[in-house]
């Protein structure tokens, strides 16, 4: 697994990226993220559906919101270029993030509702064990 890692961390950075960043990996599909908004993500590593480990990588842009939400599984977030503002609740309240910059890792744990708000472009990796899926908190 930690060959694989090191192998997706060689690859260079896609062209749809922010010209500034270079954590943007080729060969992964990446998409909109359900109900949030500007934001991309693709599972570099795994599947949400088949147990194992996995990785996401994700690109929050400036202005973007991943409304509350929770998983299944805890997850380990890093945060590879940018800040990245994050906060815990049922509601997505700007004044109540906590600013993680560049470099940073933390934990969301299983169950509990987190949501993130773009200020400036940010690309940040998740990583967790499968099978995990997301759990929108209606507001």
């Amino acid at each position: 697994m930690r060959a694989i890692f090191a192998a997706a961390l060689l690859v260079a950075g896609c062209a749809t990226a922010p010209a500034t960043h270079d954590h943007w990996l080729t060969g992964a599909d990446y998409g909109p993220v359900g109900n949030a908004t500007n934001m991309d993500a693709a599972f570099l590593i795994g599947s949400p559906a088949q147990p194992g480990l996995y990785t996401i990588r994700v690109h929050l842009k400036d202005g973007g919101l991943m409304p509350p939400h929770s998983h299944p599984d805890d997850r380990m977030i890093t945060v590879l270029s940018g800040t990245l503002h994050y906060g815990f609740g049922t509601t997505a309240d700007p004044t109540a993030t906590k600013a993680y910059p560049t470099g940073a890792t933390f934990l969301a744990k299983a169950n509990d509702p987190h949501y993130a708000i773009g200020r400036g472009d940010v690309i940040y990796q998740e990583a967790g064990m499968a099978p995990t899926g997301t759990k929108w908190i209606a507001n």
